[in-house]
């Protein structure tokens, strides 16, 4: 019940920054942008750990102006987050190397009380690791391919708290999300 309420307050923070549209109306923009999704869960953590935290992340690739992803992160039941990232990795392997910092300390994220709501944009200039001095575009073919995921890391648990493997699929049940 606890993940539960978790997921409908994380989806009702994501309603304020992100737009539901219908099935139609996405099939008509899937030509201009690319959307890729990641749900965070402790379970998936390698090895996994123990927490009520849970989260996700959208990101979108416009298609005419492909020098940016925007993306949110939106997580919930978290305490003392340290950072977040992409990383490289496919679903069940060892954490492997960093490629994108989507929050460090630094970056004040919004608080809503447990939740953390990260809202920012990604260019080719803040690749890191294996992408460093790389295109855009090659993070999304990495995207495309299923071999990252994003990881929250935190006081407790500095390896990772939640992750979750980043999709190229555009939905969560039966709604579509884009921003």
């Amino acid at each position: 019940m606890k993940t539960v309420l978790a997921i409908i307050v994380a989806f009702i923070a994501a309603a304020a920054t992100l737009s539901l549209t219908t099935f139609d109306t996405f099939t008509s923009a899937v030509t201009q942008r690319q959307n890729f999704i990641a749900q965070l869960k402790s379970e998936m953590v390698v090895p996994p750990v123990i927490s009520n935290a849970t989260g996700v992340a959208y990101f979108q690739l416009d298609m005419e102006d492909n020098d940016k992803i925007k993306y949110s992160l939106i997580a919930t039941d978290l305490h003392g987050v340290k950072a977040a990232h992409i990383h490289s990795g496919k679903e069940g392997e060892k954490n492997g190397s960093i490629i994108v910092a989507l929050y460090k300390p630094f970056r004040p994220p919004i608080l809503f009380g447990r939740i953390l709501s990260v809202h920012d944009i990604i260019t080719s200039d803040i690749l890191q690791g294996r992408l460093a001095g790389k295109q855009l575009s090659d993070l999304v073919n990495v995207m495309n391919n299923g071999t990252t995921y994003v990881d929250i890391h935190s006081q407790e648990y500095p390896n990772g708290e939640i992750r979750g493997q980043i999709s190229n699929r555009t939905s969560i049940g039966s709604s579509i999300l884009y921003f």
